[in-house]
């Protein structure tokens, strides 16, 4: 009984058990997480020959899984791992048009999806149904691999696509979510690789959230405000958030009201050279480099000014107190995805 209750207590991403399920051969092994069986069948088609090997490795169930697909639903990291060194393909599609990368990131199986990023596992393109329709948890196609991990709400998840490597230029949708979920050292990422914030929506995600700091991060890079009060708060249905909001918003029309006298020079400064440009805004106050920055298109220059302009340094490098946090929240998330996948696998006998 109260293993049943610490299931429902549990942070759920991963597959829920169907313990009806009567699948025959690998998929059943990997059903009941049996890496010696796995192991085995995989061995035995090995020595039986190449159309052995792959019927093993890429025969499908009724639901059109793929024994890798169902290893990641499952978070069956050591099967994972198996499956890829024998030869499973990495990006094989189920009967939905999943790929397994998908499937591990939706599920939060973090390790399986550094194994399949290892493996060369296709980061590209958006999840659709054969027939090209969209799953109902993927709005539209701008659902790449990075939104599916913001989803999820799991920082480690996203920094895992981040470290592999992010076009943030392509990721607006996936930023939104990430600044509403409030991940400070993803949105610093973002920020640090001189993409743009001037969509108005990224910073209206902050404000409408309620996350403070990043709202006041993103306004000092120069992230643009149109958030109008009387049609965008309203629609928060949570009093106290809304109030957040509104509360926000106020300190940030006081902040605009600040750059009315600085105008002409932030303009004045958007035609130099990179080189000029530094040399010139490490003078510049924190008013005048926000409208600086709001102002410049150019990535490059943009990168150039936040890598380089002390103050701005100053305000976008991740701290060791962030570091910490990270690191601290990871290992809880991780703490309670293991004590899932292990229950969710029979391993503690229920």
């Amino acid at each position: 009984m109260f293993k049943m209750i610490l299931i429902l207590l549990v942070v759920s991403c991963t597959r829920t058990v169907d313990l009806s399920n009567n699948e025959k051969g690998i998929h059943g092994y990997i059903h009941g997480g049996k890496t010696a069986d796995v192991r085995r069948e995989i061995e035995d088609a090995q020595r039986a020959g190449k159309k052995r090997v792959n019927g093993c490795l890429e025969g499908t169930n009724q639901d059109g899984e793929r024994p890798l697909h169902l290893a990641c639903s499952y978070g069956h990291t050591a099967i994972v791992e198996m499956l890829l060194e024998a030869g499973a393909k990495a990006d094989s599609e189920d009967g939905s048009g999943q790929t397994p990368l998908r499937i591990a990131t939706s599920n939060c199986s973090i390790d399986c999806v550094r194994l399949l990023l290892k493996h060369k596992a296709n980061t590209a393109g958006g999840a659709k149904f054969k027939d090209g329709s969209f799953p109902m948890t993927f709005v539209n196609s701008e659902n790449t691999i990075l939104c599916v991990a913001a989803s999820t709400g799991i920082e480690d998840c996203v920094m895992t696509f981040v470290e592999h490597g992010v076009n943030w230029e392509e990721e607006l949708l996936a930023t939104k979510t990430i600044i509403a979920k409030g991940m400070v050292i993803p949105v610093k990422k973002y920020i640090q690789s001189g993409a743009p914030v001037n969509d108005s929506s990224l910073l209206d995600s902050a404000i409408c959230e309620g996350q403070e700091e990043l709202a006041n991060l993103l306004f000092a890079v120069g992230a643009a405000l149109e958030t109008k009060e009387s049609t965008s708060f309203y629609s928060i249905s949570n009093k106290s958030k809304r109030n957040t909001a509104k509360a926000i918003y106020a300190k940030i029309q006081t902040m605009i009201k600040e750059e009315e006298e600085n105008i002409d020079e932030a303009k004045n400064l958007v035609g130099l050279t990179t080189s000029e440009l530094i040399t010139q805004a490490q003078s510049l106050s924190m008013i005048q480099l926000r409208m600086l920055l709001r102002s410049i298109e150019d990535t490059s220059k943009r990168k150039a000014l936040l890598e380089q302009v002390e103050s701005l340094k100053a305000l976008v490098n991740i701290t060791e107190a962030e570091q910490q946090a990270q690191q601290e929240k990871k290992a809880k998330q991780k703490k309670d995805m293991d004590l899932q996948q292990a229950l969710m696998s029979g391993e503690n006998g229920w």
